[in-house]
């Protein structure tokens, strides 16, 4: 059926080209020609076809493959969970918490020693490990106590030394003895009284003393005709060190006192104590002083 219709289509394409006296020769040569080459491109198509197979097989192999390394790392995959739970447990189990607790409390570093205490107790309630380790951090949190106890006991003293000092300082400085209402006049008016002594080794050129009033509760009270409340009361020296040129001596003072007045200095008749909120000294020599706040505490003594 080939042959026949090739050497159809060989007539056809003869007869096309004017080729009218062809010998028999040459048609079967042609034709010979034309079915060596159907026959070269029937074989070509075969090999690639086989070749087709193959690479088919070749890839249902590497699926096959690949279906099998998926299988494999699943089963690896759990694998590395479970040593994972393992070494967290090698890792963190009881016995290593507790040993943990131990190390710390034996170096003395407590809070890590309750820290993993608790740990331990969250993970493992009850356990026999979890019993030790509580005794433990029994142990440390005492021992923290302690450590917080004194170290509030050092801060406690060294406040109780700063204040030491700082009285100590106002001491060498000056003593107060009377803040005092003198007197109040008929008409209202408030006479100071300040004795005081200048303990210092240097003479005061200047002191001021800021002072306000307060009423029998406690509330601090106003002039009722300037309307103020603190007061400056200031003394001009030059006052040496330890007396005054208006000192006067007191046996049971026992010393020198100075004794400064003013007179009407508020206009209230309420008032009946009276409060430093500063005093300011200048010395001979140019340098001052400034006394407030806390350290006014120290002043009369």
């Amino acid at each position: 059926m080939k042959k026949a219709g090739l050497a159809a289509v060989l007539a056809a394409v003869m007869l096309v080209s004017g080729c009218n006296s062809v010998s028999k020769t040459e048609y079967e040569s042609t034709v010979a020609e034309y079915e060596s080459g159907a026959a070269t491109y029937q074989s070509n198509i075969s090999e690639l076809e086989k070749q087709i197979e193959q690479r088919d097989s070749q890839i249902s192999n590497l699926k096959s493959q690949v279906e099998n390394l998926e299988e494999a790392n699943n089963s690896l995959s759990e694998e590395i969970s479970d040593y994972q739970t393992k070494i967290n447990e090698l890792e963190n189990g009881s016995s290593n918490l507790l040993t943990r607790v131990l190390n710390a409390f034996e170096r003395e570093d407590y809070d890590t020693a309750v820290y993993w205490a608790n740990q331990l107790h969250s993970k493992y309630n009850g356990s026999p490990d979890d019993e030790k380790a509580q005794i433990v951090m029994e142990q440390a949190q005492a021992e923290i106590d302690k450590i917080e106890a004194a170290a509030k006991a050092e801060e406690e003293r060294k406040a109780a030394e700063a204040a030491k000092s700082d009285e100590e300082k106002i001491h060498s400085i000056i003593q107060v003895h009377e803040l005092v209402v003198n007197e109040i006049n008929s008409a209202g008016g408030v006479d100071v009284k300040i004795a005081w002594k200048n303990c210092s080794d240097k003479s005061i050129k200047y002191i001021t003393f800021i002072v306000e009033p307060y009423n029998a509760v406690g509330d601090k009270v106003w002039c009722e005709i300037t309307g103020d409340s603190s007061k400056r009361l200031r003394v001009t020296g030059p006052i040496d060190p330890g007396h005054d040129a208006d000192y006067f001596y007191d046996e049971w003072l026992g010393g020198m006192w100075f004794g400064d007045y003013w007179d009407a200095v508020w206009y209230n008749n309420t008032v009946k104590t009276l409060k430093f909120t500063g005093i300011e000294i200048e010395y001979m020599n140019g340098t001052k002083e400034n006394i407030n706040g806390e350290k006014l505490d120290y002043v009369i003594w």
